[in-house]
């Protein structure tokens, strides 16, 4: 009973998802105090940055038509890492580290933050990185 006493006080502790049918099957357990996040930021190394990427990046290609652009289209390649709230650390990091990408919260009632390159320079920076640095497991 402990165990599962514990679990459900995490589970209330961390804001995600309806809480309130689980409320009401145990009603007397409350929230565990959650735990502090700090992150040794000396160990963000270059290998560690391609690895990040690598593990929770991904890869898109914007296309929209535009007559504006060669072939009617503007092709926009992106590279995005997305992480909850309390990661949001490690993508300003990585930010930093790479001087560039852009920062964004996924809609105000989600604590979703995403780093984006998209822009002609960055992109073959970050490929470089993740070249120079591979990360195999």
């Amino acid at each position: 009973d402990k165990g599962l006493a514990r679990i459900i006080s995490l589970k209330f502790a961390f804001k995600f998802g309806d809480r309130s049918k689980i409320k009401d099957f145990f009603p007397d357990i409350e929230a565990a105090t959650p735990p502090i996040y700090k992150p040794n930021l000396n160990l963000k190394t270059p290998g560690w940055i391609s690895g990040f990427i690598i593990g929770d990046g991904s890869f898109s290609i914007n296309m929209t038509k535009n007559s504006a652009y060669k072939n009617n289209y503007n092709i926009i390649p992106k590279i995005r890492i997305s992480q909850d709230g309390i990661s949001l650390l490690a993508l300003e990091q990585i930010q930093k580290k790479l001087s560039c990408g852009t920062i964004i919260k996924s809609g105000e009632n989600r604590a979703v933050y995403t780093l984006a390159f998209s822009r002609k320079l960055t992109i073959p920076k970050v490929i470089q990185l993740c070249q120079e640095n591979p990360s195999f497991f």
